[in-house]
């Protein structure tokens, strides 16, 4: 991650010692707050911004933010694209939604590209 990338940790970014790794991280951080995300956490000065639940537009796709699965969210039956964290890959990913958590990812950050090829071999809606 360079220093100008944009990050968003999708809840859960960890407990008391996450705050001394935190300012070593790169890269424009944003939080959606997950269930594990203690006072401490979500206040820390090194977050951009903290929300609940985000709706954003990134390329051609709009993307909706939060921790946790839906099942239904804005603009999915026309084609958005909902990430989440909270499962810890214990749900099966589809075309639309996906787990982004880093335990599925080799506990590494992930792209929006790779997202992308990701669902593009899914095979359910």
């Amino acid at each position: 991650m360079a220093p100008d990338d944009t990050i968003y940790h999708i809840g859960d970014f960890g407990w008391k010692k996450s705050l001394q790794v935190l300012p070593r991280l790169n890269g424009i951080k944003h939080l959606i707050t997950g269930n594990h995300d203690p006072e401490g956490i979500r206040n820390a000065p090194e977050w951009s911004s903290v929300q609940d639940y985000l709706d954003i537009k990134l390329k051609s796709y709009r993307i909706i933010l939060f921790h946790y699965p839906i099942c239904d969210w804005n603009a999915k039956h026309y084609g958005s694209l909902h990430l989440h964290g909270h499962m810890h890959g214990s749900l099966e990913d589809t075309r639309q939604r996906c787990d982004v958590g880093v335990d599925c990812w080799n506990m590494k950050p992930v792209s929006f590209e790779q997202i992308l090829e990701h669902l593009r071999n899914q095979d359910t809606e």
